[in-house]
């Protein structure tokens, strides 16, 4: 049986990088009030490969943070991670991510990202 605590229902998923043949998706689920779990999955495209791929986040200081360790560094396949945000206050979601990774067409991509488009079904507490 699915425990009680954790609701993945109707919120929809959040495509925050697609350049470079990459994709990255957010995927939420909400354990319980006031906590977010975001499964974050990094695709490539058919042709392309990429390397060295880490993500680096950040969120208001309101907000706890903790990400867990990356399946992997490479594309293909896929790289899946977990980002585990406690927010006590209610505050209004913001993410700041910094993707690295490293391809053969572009070479060493770093991007900056701010994520402020979370979708409302979060902040239904």
């Amino acid at each position: 049986s699915i425990p009680t605590t954790v609701t993945t229902t109707n919120i929809p998923s959040l495509t925050v990088y697609d350049k470079n043949g990459v994709r990255i998706v957010f995927n939420f689920a909400k354990a319980r009030t006031g906590q977010i779990t975001i499964n974050l999955i990094a695709t490539g495209d058919v042709s392309t490969t990429a390397s060295d791929f880490v993500i680096q986040a950040a969120v208001p200081k309101s907000m706890q943070l903790q990400l867990e360790p990356p399946s992997g560094s490479t594309l293909p396949p896929v790289i899946t991670q977990v980002l585990k945000i406690n927010n006590p206050n209610n505050a209004v979601l913001k993410m700041k991510l910094k993707v690295n990774f490293v391809t053969p067409v572009a070479g060493a991509v770093q991007e900056q990202l701010q994520v402020d488009n979370f979708p409302p079904e979060l902040k239904v507490w």
